[in-house]
This record gives C-alpha cells, structure tokens and sequence, in this order.
C-alpha cells in the first residue's frame, strides 16, 4: 500500500483574529509514505537539515498520537516529505506536520474523515486557527467552545498575499509568552471591530476594510516588540502601494500584506527591504480552497 498526502500552509489570526482566523495558502508540504517495520522520515526542502528521521518526527508522533486516541495498534511508516514551508516562521509548519501524519493514519485504514482529523489535530497542536485551514481549506473561523467548531466564510477570489519571511526562526511559545492573558474592555472592542471589518474585507476584496488588519491590540502589538525585524518590515509593508493591508502571520515572525489589485508588490518589496539591510524571502501566493488532500493505492 502507497499513501499520499498534502497539507497546505496556513496563516493565523489576519491581524485581529487572534486564535479564531486562518486561512490556507497554496504551499503544501508533500508525504509518501509504504509500510514498515520502523518508522523512518526523510525530508527535501525546509528542515532537511535537522529534523529527526525517526519516530521522533513530529509526522510520525502524530500519527501514533493518532493511534492512541483511536486505540488501535500503531503502524509504522517509511515516509518520504518534500517540504517547502519554513519552520518557526508563523505559516503553520507544525500543523501542517501533524494534520499530514494523523491523515496517513487514517488512510492505513480507508478514508479521510475531516471532522475527526480536525478535532484530533487541534487537541495535539493547540492551535485549531492553524488547523483548521489545513484540513478544510480556504478561510476558516474557529468557535473556541465545546464541542470545538470551525466555520469557512467567504473570500474573495482576487486575494493574494505578499508574504515576507525572516531568515531568523522564533518558538510560538516564546512568542505567545509575551501576550497578555486580558486586555482592556476598549482595546478588546477596537479588535473586535476590526475583526469584523477584515472579514467583510476579505470576502469582498475591499481594500478599505483590510486596512484594519493592522488595527488589532490583541496580540500584534506585544508581538512585534519582542520581534524588532518584523516590526521594520511590518512598517515597511504599511508604505508601499498595493498592499492593502498590513498584519503579523500567527505569532510571527512572517509579515504578510493583503494585495488585491492583481499586481505584484514583491520587487518593490525586494528593493525596500534591501535599502534597510533586511534578509527576508519575498513571495506573492494564493490561498488555498481545498485543505488537506490524500489517496492511497494498493
């Protein structure tokens, strides 16, 4: 048996969404994988170099996490990743990991069933907001309530993003630490509306509602002090023509820009970040509409 999976990227929160909104783009990290007596993974592209190649791969601890929950004897894999999103950068590479070795799981046994996988990823990864879009595809909106839910709301088909990503990786932990368990009742309110504009703004592709991704007090405001680079590159992106709006990817330390005019900033970008000495890797992308995807063949 020969199983196959492919999990999209994600970004979290789109400015004030902290912990609610995510959305899937169309960079996918790949697995092939056959029957084995042990687990092995090898991987091409990001963290090729350094992660682990044995059942200590997050890939293959989230498939007996898997396992354990269905409680069913495990079945190790030799799995073979092509990986292309970068690692501690706030694109959701964890989930993604997670959301590709509990899927090859369930297609040891049959089909992908979502809502499990859903449920089953996000109580192993923590973050159902990076979850969510990876297995369902496209914008999603999680209800943090019990049972735990998460909703697809409408996006605009001429959304892009201009995402830019730091060469230097930083821990989400170490980055949610540095989050407020409460904020005001004011500063909660200005989040809140602008949440509710950017998800006006993202299934119209207005421009004028986007805007507000930068208005969030939730989180971004903490987050980008402790990340000084990407607070240069978040301002950096506020001032050039055709990004309509400006927020942090999950906890960072990726900036993204909404672009919705069908251009492409990226070379404008390239040159700006250049005149400030910035490294970062520059790259216009579209959502993603499917989510996770799998087949197996005997």
């Amino acid at each position: 048996m020969r199983l196959t999976v492919s999990v999209p990227a994600t970004t979290a929160n789109l400015g004030p969404g902290y912990d609610r909104l995510g959305l899937a783009l169309q960079l996918r990290l790949r697995a092939e994988a056959l029957p084995a007596s042990t687990w092995s993974v090898s991987t091409e592209g990001e963290g090729a170099d350094y992660l682990k190649q044995d059942g200590g791969n997050l890939i293959a601890r989230a498939s007996e996490q898997y396992w354990k929950l269905q409680d069913k004897p495990s079945r190790p894999l030799a799995v073979r990743v092509v990986n292309p999103i970068p690692l501690g950068r706030g694109l959701g590479s964890s989930a993604a990991a997670i959301v590709a070795g509990m899927a090859l799981a369930q297609l040891a046994t049959g089909m992908i069933d979502y809502d499990t996988l859903f449920h089953s990823a996000a109580a192993m990864e923590g973050h159902p907001d990076n979850i969510a879009p990876a297995v369902y595809g496209g914008l999603q909106v999680v209800d943090q309530g019990t049972p735990l839910r998460a909703r697809r709301r409408p996006l605009a088909h001429n959304i892009n993003l201009l995402l830019v990503v730091p060469e230097k990786m930083k821990s989400t932990d170490e980055l949610r630490a540095v989050v407020p368990p409460e904020i005001s009742p004011e500063d909660e309110e200005v989040t809140a509306t602008a949440r509710r504009a950017v998800l006006s703004g993202l299934g119209s592709g207005d421009p004028v509602k986007l805007a507000h991704s930068a208005d969030d007090r939730r989180h971004q405001p903490y987050r980008l002090k402790a990340l000084p680079e990407s607070a240069r590159i978040f301002h950096l992106l506020q001032q050039q023509d055709h990004i309509a709006g400006v927020y942090l990817s999950g906890a960072g330390t990726t900036v993204a820009g909404w672009v919705v005019d069908g251009s492409d900033p990226g070379q404008a970008v390239k040159r700006a970040l250049a005149d400030q000495s910035i490294t970062a890797a520059v790259r216009l992308i579209r959502p993603d509409w499917v989510g996770v995807r799998g087949q197996y063949w005997n």
